[in-house]
């Protein structure tokens, strides 16, 4: 008995690091196109940017069913070593893999790379989102300084030697009445 749960623990670490290693590299397939977002956001290059986010939401996808793939590997190792599934965590099973030296030290690797590239990506994604806010806040100023520019009656413009002309705007924008 205790032989058969001992491989089919030895079995389910093998899953799990498998798993942990196809996570891994799909992170960092999402921080590479995460660096190279923030390139096209500086760069205005709005098509690419579309391009590169229609990508990056495919690679999320895989990393969800991945995760998803996971929890299911830990449920059952959860339930082999008579623990709680929702509370089972990584630190508790390398502390338990004693007797499976390589494979306990190539998940605590795994564990590493895996938190050291989420910190990663956080990072670059916040960053992402500042660009994208000031790039926001930016247009929202051009636009409304183009509308009142243009919509004032009697608005006058300097000219050569400080002599001011009035200038009768037009709106660029269409409105709905």
């Amino acid at each position: 008995m205790i032989e058969s749960v001992g491989k089919c623990m030895a079995s389910l670490i093998h899953e799990l690091l498998d798993i942990l290693k196809e996570e891994q590299a799909c992170y960092e397939e999402i921080l590479a196109c995460s660096k190279e977002k923030t390139e096209y956001i500086i760069e205005g290059d709005t098509n690419s940017l579309q391009i590169l986010t229609t990508t990056e939401q495919s690679l999320t996808g895989r990393a969800f069913q991945l995760g998803k793939k996971r929890e299911t590997i830990l449920e059952d190792m959860a339930i082999v070593l008579g623990q709680d599934p929702r509370t089972l965590q990584l630190t508790f099973l390398i502390q338990k893999m004693n007797n499976m030296p390589k494979e306990q030290e190539q998940l605590q690797n795994l564990q590493k790379q895996l938190t050291t590239l989420m910190g990663e990506l956080k990072q670059v994604n916040e960053q992402n989102g500042q660009l994208l806010e000031q790039s926001l806040e930016f247009i929202d100023f051009t636009v409304r300084a183009l509308q009142s520019q243009h919509s004032g009656a009697g608005l006058s413009l300097y000219e050569k030697q400080g002599q001011t002309t009035d200038y009768e705007g037009h709106n660029f924008f269409d409105r709905k009445q």
